[in-house]
């Protein structure tokens, strides 16, 4: 049951009833969702229309409220300071901001679903090749492999260019 403000919000089905809506596919080693006990496909959650980036929204981790539009401005205050201007993070998101991120219960443990396929994938790239890929193909390979599950949110990579397009060090 989960708790909070003295109401009941939800409660979870025991593992019985709950690997009644799970089988295990031997192919991708992994529990798949039966066919009637899948969720809704369509899992629009904003009123946002305008998919392309706001510069003018601020969004969690990307220092928006540091960021100086005007570029002459901007160049001013980085010479004045002997800096680059503010430091912008490689963020992983495990779905775009109209979207919610999944769980996905393997056998009787729960996991995120872009979490679980992120170390995964890694395992498997350290295992098959030990040249290290780039961020941009581990996002697209973590992609791939939550379309194969039918996770409907899509992983987002934020960042400088540079940094997207780095090694990824962990492997």
């Amino acid at each position: 049951m989960t708790r909070g403000a003295g109401r009941i919000r939800g409660i979870n089905p025991p593992h019985d009833i709950r690997h009644r809506m799970m089988r295990w596919d031997e192919a991708s080693r992994s529990w798949q969702g039966r066919p009637y006990a899948r969720t809704c496909e369509q899992r629009e959650f904003s009123n946002d229309t305008n998919k392309s980036p706001n510069p003018y929204r601020c969004r969690q981790g990307q220092s928006a409220d540091c960021r100086i539009l005007d570029r002459q401005e901007r160049h001013r205050l980085e010479s004045r300071y002997g800096h680059h201007g503010p430091y912008m993070p490689r963020l992983l998101y495990a779905a775009a901001e109209s979207q919610l991120a999944s769980e996905y219960d393997h056998g009787a443990l729960s996991y995120g679903a872009f979490t679980f396929t992120l170390v995964e994938i890694l395992n498997a790239m350290k295992a098959e090749n030990p040249a290290s890929p780039d961020f941009a193909t581990l996002m697209s390979r973590i992609q791939e492999s939550l379309c194969q599950r039918q996770f409907t949110q899509t992983p987002q990579l934020v960042g400088p260019a540079a940094l997207r397009q780095a090694r990824v060090p962990w492997i």
